[in-house]
């Protein structure tokens, strides 16, 4: 689901990624926080000094402090405990925010955040795709959505 927000303010786009990087960033309890990503596209910007801007997006997703068991301890040693996706690394793609992609250099008035969370798995490979905020799939990572966003066009102002 693509949702449009219009900023406070017309502001460039290093600014907006910036402050969508800091909203999306934090730590919702002891086990869990969201952490964003940087991404950039193919398609980008040519300027006349010869220099190539890519577009830029941030892709923000919960990540779980996973602790070392008794008996990996006994094997390998004392580690310290690990940040992780639930599932391994595809499971970074199953509930995220992102904000699209756009260019550093350019001043923008309005953005769009993608929100995605696919459940309900099954054993083919096959997902469903909550795609209304009012979905009971959403419930758990709701407060969190809000949070992302509110505290984006907060840092905008």
């Amino acid at each position: 689901m693509t949702v449009t927000l219009r900023l406070p303010r017309t502001t460039t786009g290093r600014k907006i990624l910036d402050a969508f990087r800091a909203a999306a960033t934090f730590r919702e309890s002891p086990d869990c926080k969201w952490d964003a990503h940087s991404y950039t596209t193919s398609n980008g910007v040519a300027s006349s000094g010869k220099t190539f801007s890519p577009y830029r997006g941030y892709r923000s997703s919960p990540a779980y402090l996973y602790k070392q068991g008794k008996l990996c301890r006994l094997f390998r040693g004392h580690r310290a405990p690990t940040w992780k996706t639930s599932k391994g690394l595809a499971a970074e793609f199953m509930t995220q925010v992102s904000l699209l992609p756009l260019s550093p250099d350019k001043k923008y008035s309005e953005v769009q955040l993608e929100i995605h969370h696919e459940y309900d798995p099954d054993p083919a490979g096959g997902f469903r795709i909550a795609d209304n905020p009012d979905d009971p799939a959403f419930a758990p990572f709701r407060q969190a959505y809000d949070r992302i966003a509110q505290g984006f066009v907060r840092r905008l102002r």
